[in-house]
């Protein structure tokens, strides 16, 4: 391998004449490079405005837009993105790639050919392949960056191959595609025939990989294909093949060489690599025809319209060229073979040397091509159907109005938001081309766009006052069906990757070492059903697309860590992330990044919690009762009735994902015990840590449970001081590490009406659970309630109950025997486990309720489920255990699962189901700061106005005409007031007033709030009815800054946490480090 390694400086030597053009300080003359540098400046434009995938360029075809990234090979500018962020000019960036390009085709192809031939056949043919005419025609004559990125993607997928890498074969495959959708189509065939070269089951073997790759780049194909009938793509004759044949020199002579010494000799070969010789001999011969005049007359049959250019074909004869021009060199021996090698290489730089350098260099810097608003497309074929007066000029206005006026506009490329103002019904025109997709809405409600006009753009009827206008570009249901595809195929590839270890595993093998795991998945299927339909349905907590939004607006605000809700809390600036457990709305915010609507990010958030859940109860319960009962235990775990209840009723969704993370903390103790490895150390603490960001009660309720899970285990380890002292850094750590939350949390509720959620409705004397109800409880989606009519149910599960019983009898038994004594004495702790939470549930436990005050801000006894079902699922896993010698063992464990999905799948599924809901059904001004504000308020200021309601609980003393519409209010006086900035955590306005005047914020009052007028901090006032920050009175002109600000406990909080997460990776890193050292510490 070492001797493999030192050839790759040589080939980077070799490379740099073909790249020294790449370093001069301008851009070069070619038929598409400037076009590429245009259109990735536009769509990193569109990317930072938030549109991904990216698919509409708002820049392009004079400020219309132009849906050309839909169509053309974006890997190359996804790729681009890498140095745009380290800091890289446009016109760098793109150089950057060709460079990377070229000297990645020389290395691969090197590495490719290594693993067949000889170190020195293979070096030639990698400088075969590098300084052949046609690859540097490509690179300074056309200027192709997706195919010149492509030819180097290309050997890497052999390269890959011939590993038997499977994972990395995926990734090139889906790069591939994803660079150059032309180069793709050509060379996937090849790949196949390839495989089938070595052997049928190779095929097989790779046959998952090549689905993989179709499935990562899914989110392009598919919509690239579907979509195309919504432009004039096919009514459009791009170019003549006629005029793009190639010449004798494009072939160049080093390869017309090689083909011709091939064909007169290749009968003296011997048979090893025989069809893969045959393969390459009849691929580069077959495509060298295609690309000459001579073939004029195939190509009357073939679909030219794709492939365009004939002279593509030598991208295919360029890779055969370079593998049988290296074969010859490997069967030669002695001295010829190095003469033979340097002959080649001598006739590829005279052939390629008038290749080798551009014509003419422009100076024309970033700022040209990120204004250019050309459609960079040869004849604007994809311009949308409806089209029929090509734009040729820009736009004087952006939005339009026939007769009124346009406030407040905000133009991005994937969003235009206004405020229209007319005395009569109008017209509103948005000067963007219509494309599917673009929808608009008018005060909230969707409206129908009229695009049926010459230039195809949007047109509105508005009807005559005030109202907000919002046009957004959004995913059809075909690309939507598109990125989940890729979702779930990149999702699958990274199980690959971590349980292969990158790639060294086969699919087949992988599934087949795994087959539990993948069962498990699969049968989760009934219980995430309802998440697959779109649309939402009613929940409890009916605020949790409005959390999620709220977060995403902090973070884009760059609020970090966010607390302050811009919209929740009736619009005032609600602390609510200050205070409420934020975990499962970052993993939501990771989907919602990718694309997704805020909807469905928060259903694949609680699809991937079903999914990690059950994956670690498996894992958990595998290690004390095998593979059997970790199946069953998952699936009991998933199917618990308690989850149900969690998702489809209430809603409550950080709940929920703590019922993930509680079966990975008790198996990665459970590692660490068997190991002491630092590894299951971190993990212990990164998942108890992620469990209190989920949702911090249900941490404390787990605190008990926790303490005698360590206490097991270390009766049952071998070393027991070395695990106590880990598990004193597992229980220290993690409340470290989540300080800058949990600790604001604790320390700044007496600012807040959160007492509230231990008296009246919340009083958790209200909800004990009657023993009754444990085993049988009547399904509803209604509340809770005091007595044995609650509206929704507290079934533990019946057969979950019943297999932890006969769990705990024949456990007990086990006790007594030495082999089976540790299975004896987990079973009999994880039955009191379940006994204490069904306890702590029941009306029996209320005497420790009433005096632990601190139990009291749990609100509900029967949270204690979480526990109930987690413990008995995992003694439903003993079944497993006990029947794993038995012939039925397959038959019985089918049975048992099937009849707890059957028993309980009903209950997975919501009341009903609003199909056509959309995000700005949960997200509009007054959804969000009315509906979803009025159903939680428990941490908005103390001493707010209260009054009471008809059954004598507390409400917010406001009426929906109350909430916040803007950002300040002037309550006396004459001033004037403009705002500068408007983020949650910042605020600035200039006043201006001839007589004393009084300005308010409408912020809530909250420690962390500073005023600071013409740059020195002020007091101010919140004695008003809703506690809003009041100025004083001013008078003149002034600039007013309101920053919300860390208070000393959040200041050392987030320090705590900062210092305590980089010990924790710098602690690792360096024991990592070591430990390399050591093993690869080479013999003296």
């Amino acid at each position: 391998m070492r001797k493999i390694f030192l050839w790759i400086p040589l080939i980077i030597l070799f490379s740099v004449p073909v790249i020294i053009p790449l370093f001069h300080s301008e851009f070069f003359q070619s038929d598409d490079g400037e076009w590429m540098i245009i259109r990735f400046s536009a769509f990193h434009q569109a990317l930072a405005d938030g549109q991904f995938p990216v698919r509409f360029l708002g820049r392009l075809n004079y400020g219309y837009g132009y849906p050309v990234a839909d169509f053309l090979y974006p890997g190359f500018m996804y790729f681009g993105e890498i140095f745009k962020f380290l800091g890289f000019g446009f016109v760098s960036t793109i150089k950057i790639i060709l460079g990377l390009s070229m000297i990645g085709s020389a290395l691969f192809i090197f590495l490719w050919l290594s693993k067949i031939f000889s170190r020195w056949a293979s070096f030639v043919g990698s400088l075969l392949y590098l300084y052949v005419p046609y690859h540097l025609f490509d690179l300074y004559k056309r200027g192709s960056v997706g195919e010149i990125l492509a030819l180097g993607i290309i050997p890497f997928i052999f390269w890959q191959i011939e590993r038997r890498s499977f994972f990395w074969t995926s990734v090139g495959i889906g790069f591939l595609i994803l660079s150059h959708n032309t180069l793709a189509l050509l060379f996937l065939p090849i790949i196949v025939i390839y495989l089938l070269t070595h052997s049928l089951a190779s095929a097989v073997y790779f046959l998952p990989s090549i689905f993989l790759g179709l499935g990562l780049s899914a989110f392009f194909w598919i919509p690239a294909i579907f979509d195309l009938q919504y432009t004039v793509f096919d009514k459009t004759k791009v170019s003549d093949f006629s005029d793009h044949f190639a010449s004798l020199d494009l072939v160049g002579l080093s390869l017309l060489t090689v083909f011709v010494i091939v064909l007169l000799t290749f009968r003296r070969f011997d048979n090893s690599n025989y069809r893969t010789k045959m393969l390459m001999i009849f691929t580069g011969v077959a495509a060298v025809f295609l690309s000459l005049p001579i073939s004029s007359f195939a190509w009357q049959l073939l679909p030219s319209s794709f492939v365009q250019f004939p002279f593509r074909f030598l991208s295919i004869t360029i890779l055969s060229a370079a593998f049988l021009g290296a074969l010859l060199i490997d069967k030669i021996k002695g001295k010829k073979s190095f003469a033979i090698g340097v002959l080649f290489l001598i006739l590829g730089f005279i052939s390629s040397f008038p290749y080798l350098s551009p014509a003419v260099f422009f100076d024309k810097g970033d700022s040209y091509y990120s204004t250019n608003e050309g459609t960079t497309t040869v004849k604007n074929e994809y311009m949308s159907v409806w089209v029929r007066d090509v734009p040729k000029e820009h736009f004087k206005e952006k939005v339009e109005i026939a007769n009124g006026e346009i406030k407040d506009l905000v133009v991005k490329t994937n969003n235009i938001s206004f405020l229209t103002d007319s005395k009569t019904n109008t017209t509103v025109t948005i000067n963007t081309i219509y494309f599917p997709g673009w929808m608009a809405k008018v005060d909230g409600k969707n409206v129908p766009i009229n695009y049926q006009n010459n230039k195809a753009i949007m047109q509105l009827n508005i009807p005559s006052g005030e109202h907000r206008i919002e046009i957004n570009f959004s995913e059809t249901p075909i690309r939507l069906a598109s990125d989940i595809v890729s979702l779930v195929f990149l999702f699958v590839l990274l199980v690959i990757a971590i349980v292969g270890k990158l790639g060294k595993m086969s699919f087949l093998s992988i599934v087949k070492k795994n087959y539990a795991m993948v069962l498990i998945l699969i049968l989760s299927f009934w219980a995430i059903k309802p998440l697959l339909i779109p649309g939402f349905f009613p929940i409890h907590d009916n605020e949790q697309v409005a959390r999620l939004f709220d977060l995403d607006q902090a973070l884009k605000a760059g609020q970090i860590p966010p607390r302050i809700a811009p919209n929740l809390g009736f619009g005032y600036g609600y602390p609510f992330f200050n205070f409420y457990p934020p975990l499962a709305y970052y993993i939501a915010e990771l989907f919602k990044l990718m694309g997704f609507s805020y909807i469905w990010s928060i259903k694949i958030m609680v699809g991937a919690g079903f999914a990690m859940g059950s994956i670690f109860m498996y894992l958990l319960s595998k290690e004390f009762f095998g593979k059997l009962g970790g199946v069953i235990s998952a699936v009991f775990y998933t199917y618990a009735p308690y989850h149900a209840v969690d998702v489809y009723v209430r809603g409550a969704f950080p709940e929920f994902w703590s019922m993930v993370f509680l079966p990975a903390v008790f198996w990665s103790l459970y590692r660490l015990k068997g190991s002491y490895r630092l590894l299951y150390l971190i993990l212990s603490v990164f998942f108890m840590s992620m469990l209190i960001l989920t949702h911090n009660l249900v941490m404390v309720m787990a605190i008990p449970f926790i303490l005698l899970w360590i206490i097991f285990l270390t009766f049952v380890s071998k070393n027991k001081k070395i695990f106590l002292f880990y598990s004193l850094f597992v229980l220290i750590l993690p409340f470290l590490v989540t300080s800058y939350f949990w600790v604001p949390s604790f320390f700044e509720k007496q600012y807040t009406m959160i007492n509230l959620l231990t008296a009246e409705l919340a009083n958790y004397g209200q909800h004990f659970v009657y023993f009754r109800q444990f085993w049988n409880s009547a399904w509803g989606y209604g509340g809770s309630i005091y007595g044995l009519n609650d509206g929704l149910s507290f079934e533990v599960g019946k057969l979950h109950l019943s297999l932890s019983f006969l769990a705990f009898v024949m456990g007990v038994r086990m006790v007594f025997v030495k082999k089976t004594r540790m299975i004896g004495v987990v079973v009999f702790v994880l039955f009191i486990s379940l006994l204490f939470s069904i306890f702590m549930a029941s009306f029996h436990s209320k005497f420790i309720w009433d005096r632990i005050e601190f139990l009291w801000y749990m609100q509900f006894p029967w949270r204690y489920l979480i526990f109930s079902a987690f413990f008995s699922s995992f003694l439903a896993g003993f079944v497993g255990l006990v029947i794993a010698e038995r012939r039925i063992k397959f038959l019985a464990v089918f049975v048992l699962v099937a009849v707890v999905i059957v028993l309980n799948m009903n209950y997975f599924v919501p009341a009903k189901f609003y199909r056509s809901v959309e995000d700005s059904d949960y997200t509009s001004e007054d959804k969000i700061r009315w509906d979803a504000s009025i159903i939680a308020w428990e941490y908005v200021p103390k001493g707010i106005a209260t009054k009471k309601s008809d059954i004598n609980t507390t409400l917010i003393d406001i009426n929906k005409e109350d909430i916040a519409r803007k950002s300040f209010e002037v309550l006396s006086g004459d001033m004037t007031v403009k705002p500068i900035k408007d983020l949650p955590q910042e605020k600035i306005f200039l006043t201006s007033s001839d007589k004393k005047s009084v300005l308010r914020i409408n912020t809530y009052s909250f420690p962390g709030w500073k005023i600071y007028i013409d740059g020195k901090e002020v007091s101010y006032t919140d004695n008003n009815k809703f506690k809003l920050i009041t100025l004083k009175p001013l008078v003149g002109s002034h600039t007013v800054v309101a920053k919300f600000t860390d208070t000393s406990i959040r200041f050392w909080s987030n320090w705590v946490s900062l210092i305590s997460i980089s010990a924790l990776i710098i602690f690792y890193l360096s024991h990592t480090i070591r430990s390399w050292s050591v093993r690869y510490k080479p013999a003296i």
